[in-house]
């Protein structure tokens, strides 16, 4: 089972870890394929998987800087 991918900034993983949910200040990529509501990969820039979530946004009102602020993917699994 595959999903779109999102990638975190490594600023951001002690945070989540500690049981922050991912916020858009935090995303450093994202794949085209995200879609809202449907689960996502979380990596981390070093290309690590992190877990797995839910995405509260669609890619194109991320390219277009639509979303800067709040919550970005809803935490289901952390991996790390």
């Amino acid at each position: 089972i595959t999903f779109p991918k999102i990638i975190i900034k490594n600023s951001a993983i002690k945070n989540i870890k500690n049981g922050a949910q991912v916020m858009f200040p935090a995303l450093k990529d994202v794949d085209k394929e995200v879609k809202k509501d449907i689960f996502v990969s979380i990596y981390t820039e070093d290309d690590k998987l992190f877990g797995i979530g839910k995405s509260l946004f669609d890619y194109s009102d991320y390219k277009d800087r639509k979303l800067e602020h709040g919550l970005a993917v809803r935490i289901e699994r952390v991996q790390i």
